[in-house]
């Protein structure tokens, strides 16, 4: 009897479908594609400095390194998802940021976005927060949340004076942050409201595929992705940012047998 070594094994238990190599979700072929925050982790890599970059657990890499090392700094980080990224943040920001909140008085008018000014010792926001009166009072909070400040502006109507103006109000309101000068998500009574940013608007027609090259983009602005098997589809012709696929890191591509963005 001839002996079979251990490689010619594996490869006919993989021909007879004994063996299985894990396949990828939808979306995490995009190195730091994410949903969860335990979806990021380090990149191992030969060159690790600062925060480090951080992929989903997908595209992790066992780098052979040798030769000389990278003269740089490692910081204690941690990865979290933000808007489906992974992003590298500090895992301990530190105790010494403070917070100084001033709220303003309602009066009649519309909502205003915050607006971030960078100090010599943080930052500052000012805004208004907007609400069925103006009889109401603001209140600040900051928080660090899986290494994420946020700053959380709530309010409440002031007793015995909810209705004292019948008029669409805002409160204005500044607060000084001392002591850190990274990212900063503000919310409005648990509506995010900085920092804005577009999601991309096109759509799919989920038209079958069997490769990505089966697929391609259509529409007057290339804002739908669709199989090649279809009619083409036929839309208006405005234009708007968030039809730019390039611009938010997304293609028209095979998913699960469907032509979509990913």
């Amino acid at each position: 009897m001839k002996t079979i070594s251990v490689l010619a094994l594996i490869l006919v238990l993989l021909g007879a479908g004994c063996i299985q190599t894990p396949s990828v979700p939808p979306g995490y072929e995009v190195k730091d594609y994410c949903e969860k925050d335990s979806d990021c982790v380090r990149l191992d890599k030969c060159c690790d400095c600062g925060l480090g970059e951080y992929v989903n657990t997908y595209n992790q890499q066992n780098p052979e390194c040798t030769g000389p090392q990278c003269l740089c700094s490692i910081m204690l980080s941690k990865g979290v998802c933000q808007e489906n990224k992974c992003v590298a943040v500090e895992q301990n920001p530190g105790p010494e940021v403070t917070l100084n909140f001033t709220p303003g008085q309602g009066k009649c008018g519309e909502e205003v976005a915050p607006v971030r000014i960078d100090t010599e010792n943080g930052m500052t926001f000012n805004g208004s927060v907007g609400l069925i009166s103006p009889c109401h009072r603001a209140k600040g909070e900051l928080v660090s949340k899986d290494g994420v400040y946020i700053l959380n502006i709530t309010t409440s109507a002031i007793p015995g004076v909810a209705t004292c103006i019948n008029c669409a109000g805002t409160i204005p309101w500044e607060a000084s942050i001392s002591g850190y000068f990274g990212s900063v998500d503000v919310y409005y009574n648990e509506r995010k409201v900085f920092p804005t940013k577009a999601k991309f608007c096109g759509w799919s027609t989920n038209g079958s595929c069997s490769a990505d090259e089966d697929c391609t983009s259509g529409g007057c602005s290339n804002q739908v992705c669709q199989s090649e098997n279809e009619e083409p589809v036929i839309t208006t012709c405005e234009y708007t940012e968030c039809y730019n696929a390039a611009a938010f890191g997304v293609s028209c591509g095979c998913v699960s047998g469907q032509c979509q963005w990913r």
